[in-house]
C-alpha cells in the first residue's frame, strides 16, 4: 500500500508543479475551506450559512447574525506538507451584510493569498442576492502575478414550509434558557441556492500564451429539514458542482497526421498551431468569458469527442465522434450530505461526492460541539482513488464565534 501511495505521489506532484497549476495551486478555492462544511463534503454550500459563503455564495450573509467569526486550518501532508488557513468575518445590518475573508496556502513551491470580500441585500422577503470581488496573489519560485475575480449568488428559502415538522419547546429548564439550539441552519421546507464562482481572466505568470485558468464554476443545490426542534434536527441536502472551464487537447483535425503546421489563414507554418483549414490543433483553453458558454459544449459540440472513454489518443474505443450532451453531464461533481443537531451543543455530519468518469469519490464525516455562540469543528475528508487502490484524507479543525441571542443572554446574566 505505502508503495502504491508513493507511486501515485511521484506521478501526481510533477504534474502538479510543471504542467497543472489550475488544479494545484487554485484548487483549494473550488473545494471545502474548512471543518463546516467538509463534512458533508459541501453538499450544502449554496444553501447553508456559515462565513465561508463569503466566497461559496454570498447571498447567505443576510441569513447570518449581526458579527460572527471562523477561523480554519487544515494540512495536506504526502511528501510536500501544505498548510491551508481561512479566516472569515461577517456582519449582518438591516438592509444588507457584509463579509470579509483571507485564504493562505503555505506551500514551499507555489504558496497563495486571497483576500475576498462580499456583500449581501435582499430581493425579496424569502429571496437573497450577492456578489464578492476576490484579489488573488501568488507566487511559483520569484516569478509573482496577481488576478482579479468575482462570484455571484442567490438563495431562496422557506418553500413548501408544510413539508417540516417544526416545534421548539420540548424543554424549558435553566440549561436550554441559555443553551438551546437556534436551528439558523435548519429552514423550513425546500431551500435553493446557486452561485458562479472564480470567475474572472486567466492566470500568466511569463507568458500569456501559456496561462492558466482559474477553477470557474456554477453550484446549484438543494436542501430539506423534515424535522425541526431544540432537541434535534435533521437536515439533507444535494449540490450540482460543474466546472467552467473550456480545455482541449492536441488534435489533428485535417487528418494530416500532424499537429500544427500551419497559421491561423491556412498558410504552412513550421510553427504554427493551426490545421490546414485555419483550425487550432495544439492544447489550448478558450478565454475565461467564452468558457461561461463553451464548457456546457466542448466535449462533444466543439471536439466531437466523449471524455468519457478519453479525448484524442487517449480514447478507449477510438472513436473519436461520441461526444454527446448527454456524457458530457457525467462530467457533473454531484454532492449528497447529511446533518444531525443535538440540543445546540452537538452535531454530526456525513457526505460523499459522486461523478460518473472520475476515477476518484471522496467520503466524508464531521462533528461540532459547543453552544451556538462558540463551537468547535472538526471534520474528515477522504478521497479514495479506485484504480490505484489508494487514498488521501484531509481534517479539517475550525473555531466559530457568533453573536447570537444566547451569548446575549449569558452576557446579561453575569453583568445583571
Amino acid at each position: 500500500m505505502k508503495n502504491r501511495i508513493t507511486l501515485l505521489v511521484v506521478i501526481l506532484i510533477p504534474v502538479w508543479l510543471l504542467g497543472g497549476f489550475n488544479s494545484a495551486q487554485f484548487y483549494q478555492l473550488t473545494m471545502e475551506y474548512g471543518a463546516i462544511d467538509a463534512g458533508t463534503a459541501g453538499a450544502f454550500s449554496t444553501t447553508d450559512y456559515s462565513n465561508y459563503c463569503v466566497d461559496h455564495n454570498p447571498a447567505l450573509l443576510m441569513l447570518g447574525n449581526k458579527f460572527s467569526y471562523s477561523s480554519s486550518f487544515n494540512n495536506f501532508n504526502i511528501v510536500v506538507p501544505i498548510d491551508f488557513y481561512y479566516n472569515t468575518t461577517a456582519f449582518r445590518f438591516n438592509k444588507f451584510a457584509c463579509g470579509f475573508g483571507y485564504y493562505y496556502m503555505n506551500n514551499v513551491y507555489f504558496p497563495s493569498r486571497a483576500y475576498s470580500m462580499s456583500f449581501s441585500s435582499r430581493a425579496t422577503k424569502k429571496s437573497t442576492y450577492g456578489f464578492t470581488l476576490k484579489y488573488i496573489h501568488s507566487k511559483i519560485t520569484y516569478v509573482r502575478t496577481n488576478n482579479f475575480c468575482v462570484g455571484l449568488g442567490y438563495y431562496l428559502y422557506n418553500q413548501f414550509e408544510n413539508l417540516s415538522y417544526k416545534k421548539m419547546d420540548f424543554s424549558d429548564n435553566n440549561f436550554s434558557q441559555y443553551f438551546n439550539n437556534n436551528n439558523m441552519n435548519f429552514s423550513r421546507g425546500l431551500n435553493f441556492g446557486f452561485s458562479l464562482r472564480n470567475i474572472g481572466p486567466h492566470v500568466t505568470f511569463i507568458d500569456y500564451d501559456q496561462s492558466d485558468p482559474l477553477p470557474q464554476e456554477i453550484n446549484i443545490g438543494v436542501s430539506y429539514s423534515p424535522l425541526i426542534t431544540n432537541l434535534i434536527s435533521v437536515k439533507v441536502g444535494y449540490e450540482f458542482e460543474k466546472d467552467l472551464v473550456s480545455s482541449y487537447p492536441n488534435r489533428d483535425v485535417d487528418g494530416d497526421g500532424e499537429i500544427g503546421g500551419y497559421d491561423s489563414d491556412g498558410d504552412e507554418d513550421i510553427a504554427g498551431i493551426y490545421s490546414s483549414n485555419g483550425k487550432i490543433e495544439s492544447a489550448h483553453t478558450d478565454k475565461w468569458y467564452q468558457s461561461l458558454i463553451t464548457s456546457w459544449a466542448d466535449d462533444w459540440f466543439l471536439l466531437y469527442d466523449s471524455a468519457v472513454d478519453g479525448i484524442g489518443t487517449n480514447d478507449e474505443d477510438g472513436d473519436l465522434t461520441d461526444g454527446s450532451l448527454k456524457n458530457e453531464l457525467k462530467s457533473i461533481n454531484h454532492h449528497f450530505g447529511a446533518e444531525v443537531a443535538l440540543i445546540g451543543w452537538l452535531g454530526f455530519k456525513y457526505g460523499i461526492i459522486k461523478n460518473e468518469i472520475s476515477d476518484s469519490h471522496v467520503n466524508a464525516w464531521g462533528f461540532y460541539f459547543g453552544p451556538d455562540f462558540l463551537r468547535y469543528h472538526y471534520s474528515k475528508y477522504s478521497r479514495i482513488y479506485d484504480e490505484y487502490d489508494v487514498h488521501y484524507d484531509l481534517k479539517f479543525h475550525t473555531i466559530e464565534f457568533n453573536y447570537t441571542p444566547n451569548f446575549t443572554k449569558i452576557i446579561e446574566k453575569i453583568f445583571k
